[in-house]
């Protein structure tokens, strides 16, 4: 079957643009430029196609948004939409009702305190009725199917009480008191399984007294599930599930379960490592996201996956090979940042995959490729 025709149009906030009807793949696209003027440290996909940005950055466009802004599909500002956070907005979410989670480093949202943790309604003022108060970052924020939150990251306190780097969230935001796993050190990921166990990554080496270096599984409840046992030796910053139940974690190691796996490993849903699996980044892996058709797309410092040139981010195909047609660039250079730190599906069409690359330093992509 004759392969579909790839074409790649990369929007940089740091670049200029160039004359459309001279452009070619890997020139920059004039028409998605929201000119924040400061670090976009993450990004969420509205089912409407609108987009937000949370940051550093105090305009877009030349607007006052303090640290988080919403854009249209076409990049332009949501005019509408400003919440206003006193510091960085370092995470968001889309819950199923709509409403917005928002993580960060800020003590004020609208000029009302709420900790590290807040939550929008859909056209971005304050729920004042869900007031979490986390003492340290969040890393990571999932919702499950009954509404409850769980997060992870570096905190010691939810609402006063001491959890220590995992908690869960009843709906209102509520510390949901019958789940306090006990973990050692920072938690960076959060996924959950179709099961309702939660796959963690991050830099702890206990979980409930139990040894499990930088990657476990837990019970609905918070108890290990002492079937999963990775063994990365060095952070997991990233994680994901397939819709097989087959596990990825990709980060810092270079050993998992005591086998060779240098960046990225995948394991089976009984915990076991899916040997067949190997792409070898030269790099850390940061971010992940999986395509309907299997493929994985991977970004982070690297600049080799499977001994091949690829500048901080690449398309693994499902059995973990090199995509060796996808290999995006500006103009001919790497990612313009030290490491691609996420990789936001913005939209999935009949033929074309379209992604938004975080990079950080003012820096945001939007790639559109075939599937």
């Amino acid at each position: 079957m004759q392969s579909m025709l790839r074409t790649l149009f990369i929007a940089a906030l740091i670049h200029g643009s160039v004359d459309p009807a001279l452009a070619v793949p890997g020139d920059v696209e004039p028409g998605f430029n929201p000119l924040a003027n400061g670090e976009v440290a993450s990004a969420t996909l509205q089912p409407d196609g609108r987009i937000l940005i949370g940051g550093a950055f105090t305009t877009v466009g030349g607007v006052a948004r303090n640290r988080i802004a919403r854009l249209n599909a076409d990049g332009t500002l949501d005019t509408g939409f400003n919440p206003n956070a006193n510091a960085d907005v370092r995470g968001m979410m889309v819950q199923a009702n709509g409403k917005i989670l928002i993580s960060g480093q800020f003590t004020e949202v609208g000029g009302i305190t709420h900790n590290r943790i807040a939550r929008l309604n859909v056209e971005g003022t304050l729920d004042t009725g869900f007031n979490p108060n986390v003492s340290d970052w969040i890393h990571s924020m999932v919702e499950q199917a009954d509404g409850k939150i769980v997060i992870g990251g570096e905190f010691w306190t939810v609402n006063g009480v001491t959890h220590h780097y995992l908690a869960r969230l009843n709906a209102d935001g509520t510390l949901d008191n019958s789940f306090n796993p006990t973990i050692s050190d920072l938690v960076r990921n959060t996924q959950l399984q179709a099961d309702g166990k939660i796959v963690i990554g991050g830099q702890f080496w206990t979980v409930n007294g139990v040894a499990r270096n930088y990657s476990a599984r837990l019970n609905p409840d918070g108890t290990l599930d002492t079937s999963f046992n990775p063994n990365a030796n060095s952070s997991v910053r990233s994680t994901a599930i397939q819709a097989d139940g087959k596990i990825l974690i990709g980060g810092d190691f270079t050993t998992v379960s005591g086998v060779a796996r240098t960046r990225i490993a995948r394991f089976n849903g009984d915990g076991t490592l899916d040997t067949g699996f190997d792409p070898n980044a030269g790099g850390s892996v940061r971010s992940m996201v999986q395509q309907a058709n299997g493929k994985l797309v991977i970004g982070g410092n690297f600049t080799t996956v499977g001994g091949v040139t690829r500048n901080r981010i690449a398309r693994l195909n499902a059995d973990g090979s090199l995509d060796t047609g996808f290999d995006p660039t500006v103009n001919g250079n790497a990612v313009p940042s030290g490491s691609a730190s996420g990789i936001l599906p913005l939209n999935i069409g009949a033929n074309t995959l379209s992604v938004r690359v975080i990079c950080g330093r003012r820096c945001e992509w939007r790639m559109n490729w075939a599937v």
